[in-house]
């Protein structure tokens, strides 16, 4: 037995898998098709992506602070990619502006283990020259979050120190 059903409707929530039932009563011919229930699964395809801001809305991709800069509250938002780990747009298209990335929610809490790295070079010194969260957390119906670093001012005479932020999903 065959049938069409209407596609699904993409949206930007992050949901899961869904299921639909569909209730076969009364069937007649000569399929040999008794009464029951038909399960099917509609696979969650939204691929999202998480990305850090500054104060300016801009995407941060590092920035040069003081040692005596104190905490900094970094924001991060869940954003819609391609398969490709590209952003996109309301209409499906790439882009790089984020003030046109598509913000995503997700159904059920989504939380996010926060490690810290020394940079390369001028290293910083994770518990020395600065700490941070350890998790970042999304409750549902949130599409966007904050987290903080604090830097440690160790009156040493240094150059430049650097560190890196991994983010992976619980």
């Amino acid at each position: 037995m065959t049938g069409t059903l209407p596609s699904a409707v993409g949206d930007a929530l992050i949901e899961g898998n869904e299921n639909f039932f569909a209730v076969i009563t009364n069937p007649t011919g000569l399929l040999g098709v008794k009464d029951g229930i038909a399960t099917t699964t509609i696979v969650d395809q939204t691929k999202f992506g998480l990305v850090l801001l500054d104060e300016n809305g801009h995407l941060f991709d590092g920035k040069e602070i003081a040692e005596n800069a104190g905490v900094l509250t970094f924001s991060a938002k869940l954003v819609l990619m391609d398969a490709n780990g590209n952003f996109l747009d309301a209409n499906g298209n790439i882009t790089t502006d984020p003030a046109k990335f598509v913000e995503v929610k997700s159904n059920a809490p989504l939380e996010f283990d926060l490690s810290y790295h020394n940079g390369s070079g001028d290293a910083a010194t994770h518990l020395k020259d600065y700490t941070g969260d350890t998790y970042l957390r999304f409750d549902a119906g949130q599409s966007s979050g904050t987290f903080t670093v604090t830097i440690h001012d160790d009156d040493l005479s240094e150059g430049k120190e650097a560190f890196n932020i991994t983010a992976t999903i619980s």
